[in-house]
């Protein structure tokens, strides 16, 4: 009888380490240099490298597929409950409905309104410019992407004195800033490095378009690893979790953090926020 017990129980372990690996369907966005995926799923870029180590952190517990999906496409499958996750999240309260967050996982740092150069001359070069007030204006045209977040900018984007000639629309940055170089739309929100090289790769010269500092929106913000708020989801955050916490406090996921960056200011931006807040952040 003891011997059945004992092969009863050996079986029975063996059953439950045999099971196969549940997967993660990665959300991945397009939006190089940071992050780019191609038609095999591949991933390039700074982001890739970070992504590329969260899922070696977890592939004793689960397999990994990434797909192309844009902001719009992820907050949906969030409020299906799929198994899906996405990096560089920013946590919103229209996202908390449906998703879980990891502590933070990136830093970044501010969104800027990007606009033709004639558009810059003829507000008279100005050093930053109001959000609420270029949206109040009736003779320019913004744009920006349905679907995903612009930090603490959102509540102006989508607040109650919402203004039509601020589109939302479900189209990339790429499209975005072939528009705004077409004279379809007047400015744009996006990372200045993602707007320079995007202007480059689509073959438009390098000077028609600049970067100014937004008045309200904050030096940087956090962005997290999101998945669906499932008891699932909920167990993939803990396992990320504890993945974070093992390896933020190490010199070269410091460098990781300042790949993306060269202005010697956001490089020591990064390096005061990451000592001062990031290496502590407990939610």
């Amino acid at each position: 009888m003891k011997l059945i017990s004992l092969v009863f129980l050996i079986g029975f372990s063996h059953f439950i380490h045999a099971q196969p690996k549940q997967t993660i369907l990665w959300g991945v966005g397009n939006q190089p240099p940071r992050l780019s995926v191609d038609a095999e799923g591949n991933l390039s870029g700074q982001g890739g490298i970070q992504q590329t180590m969260l899922e070696e952190g977890l592939k004793g517990d689960y397999l990994h597929k990434h797909v192309n999906m844009n902001w719009a496409r992820f907050e949906a499958e969030l409020e299906k409950g799929s198994q899906v996750c996405s990096s560089f999240v920013f946590k919103t309260k229209k996202r908390e409905q449906h998703g879980v967050f990891s502590i933070p996982w990136h830093i970044d740092l501010a969104h800027q309104l990007i606009m033709r150069r004639t558009t810059y001359e003829e507000l008279g070069k100005p050093s930053q410019v109001s959000l609420n007030e270029i949206i109040a204006l009736p003779n320019l045209i913004g744009s920006v992407e349905l679907g995903r977040s612009y930090s603490n900018l959102d509540s102006i984007i989508v607040g109650p004195n919402q203004q039509t000639n601020l589109m939302i629309v479900p189209i990339s940055q790429g499209r975005l800033l072939s528009m705004l170089n077409v004279s379809r739309v007047d400015y744009m929100i996006e990372y200045p490095y993602v707007a320079s090289h995007t202007q480059e790769a689509l073959g438009f010269p390098a000077d028609d378009i600049v970067s100014v500092p937004i008045e309200e929106i904050r030096d940087f913000a956090f962005t997290r690893v999101g998945c669906a708020n499932t008891p699932w989801g909920k167990q993939v955050i803990g396992k990320v979790n504890k993945f974070i916490k093992q390896i933020r406090n190490k010199p070269s996921y410091l460098e990781l953090l300042k790949m993306i960056h060269h202005d010697q200011e956001d490089l020591n931006l990064v390096e005061k926020v990451y000592h001062e807040e990031f290496l502590t952040a407990s939610e």
